[in-house]
């Protein structure tokens, strides 16, 4: 991926504190308008044109797919109230939203 060893891309780590190695690569990718990087000096990420990551739809209503391993990447968050047919979903708890913003 854009220049990138298979087996660099698989020791990415993701930390929802600081992003870790997956965001620094992220930001590599990322191009401003002016052509700056998102990890250099003078990026403007009030224009950008080329995000580092993306996706091709929003993974319906429950981002099973998309944004999921973010939400769950914090092991104290499920879902739902009950495994496997919960009542209420979880979103509304603070973890998920740590993890994603």
């Amino acid at each position: 991926m854009a220049g990138y060893p298979a087996e660099d891309l698989c020791s990415l780590e993701w930390d929802p504190t600081d992003g870790s190695s997956f965001e620094k690569l992220l930001a590599q990718l990322t191009v401003g308008a002016n052509g700056v990087q998102g990890d250099e000096e003078g990026f403007d990420k009030n224009h950008v044109k080329v995000h580092g990551m993306g996706y091709n739809e929003a993974g319906s209503g429950y981002g099973q797919v998309q944004w999921a391993p973010f939400a769950l990447s914090n092991r104290h968050w499920a879902w739902t109230d009950e495994n496997p047919w919960g009542q209420h979903f979880n979103y509304d708890a603070p973890e998920p939203h740590e993890n994603i913003q």
